[in-house]
């Protein structure tokens, strides 16, 4: 590769498989919360990691990851370990979860349009940013539906960006 230009490529499955997953368990969490008003039905989000990384590996199953997929991975894995110590302290100190959930999955997907270079994706990761604010100010059940529509943008439309621009992006350094 000439030592002027870098490859960035990164297609974007793993934010649509994070996404999606937090969209359908968030929605399942929600109906059973509403009808039974039993908190044991938060723990519908444990399916979150399990089915986005099945997603994830049936879609890349023949595909090598990147030099750039190896530093995301590594982004999202750091913020993910903080996201797992966040819920399990949830049960010992009181907090705004999904408010703190919401910010470092902001930053997250900032983090990774600043690496891919894509100013519509690090656009779209301050609405996480931004999306603490009402999950500050509302709360109960209604914080699900709120915590499903940040990350319809900081997810899943960023992986549709992803996946529609596969050309790499190039970065001329200077």
């Amino acid at each position: 590769m000439n030592m002027q230009q870098m490859e960035f490529k990164y297609v974007g499955n793993g934010f649509r498989a994070w996404g999606f997953s937090v969209i359908f368990f968030s929605a399942l969490s929600y109906v059973c919360l509403k009808l039974t008003g039993n908190n044991l039905f938060y723990l519908l989000y444990l399916g979150v990691p399990v089915v986005a990384n099945i997603f994830i590996k049936v879609k890349n199953k023949n595909k090598a990851l990147s030099a750039t997929g190896k530093m995301i991975n590594s982004v999202w894995i750091v913020f993910g370990i903080i996201a797992v110590l966040m819920c399990i302290g949830r049960y010992f100190y009181s907090f705004h979860l999904f408010a703190l959930i919401s910010i470092l999955m902001g930053i997250e997907t900032i983090v990774t349009g600043i690496i891919l270079n894509q100013k519509a994706i690090i656009m779209l990761g301050f609405v996480g940013v931004f999306g603490t604010i009402p999950l500050m100010i509302i709360s109960g059940y209604e914080q699900i539906i709120i915590i499903s529509i940040i990350f319809l943008f900081i997810s899943v439309i960023p992986g549709l960006i992803l996946n529609t621009n596969q050309e790499p992006s190039e970065i001329k350094k200077e």
